[in-house]
């Protein structure tokens, strides 16, 4: 649901102070941690750079393995192919495929950062 809020936030191509407050809020109220709310406004909110460690939901200090892991695990829960099996509305499934796209570049910055 919340991925679905920051969608409909990121509507009109800016978010604003207000949206960040209420979309805060809104996670708290459903047991996301702080951290939990980053990770996932760092996938949706365009910025110059997003930190990948913040888009993959990681913390720095991961191993390798690890990293590679939690990576695929990320691109079989969210590929918008999944979306289409479940036959799910256009409006998701443009929505997963911007979240992969986002969850590749981390990766893909990473795994060139760490020369993986």
């Amino acid at each position: 649901m919340l991925e679905g809020l920051f969608h409909i936030a990121m509507a009109d191509g800016v978010f604003d102070q207000s949206e960040d407050k209420f979309l805060a809020d809104v996670a708290q109220r459903f047991g996301f941690t702080p951290t939990a709310f980053s990770h996932v406004k760092a996938r949706h909110v365009g910025s110059v750079r997003c930190d990948p460690y913040e888009v993959l939901g990681i913390t720095r200090d991961v191993d390798n393995d690890t990293l590679r892991r939690h990576y695929h695990k990320l691109v079989l829960d969210n590929h918008p192919d999944k979306m289409i099996a479940r036959g799910v509305p256009p409006e998701f499934v443009s929505l997963a495929t911007k979240k992969i796209a986002a969850i590749n570049a981390a990766y893909e910055e990473l795994s060139k950062e760490r020369r993986i």
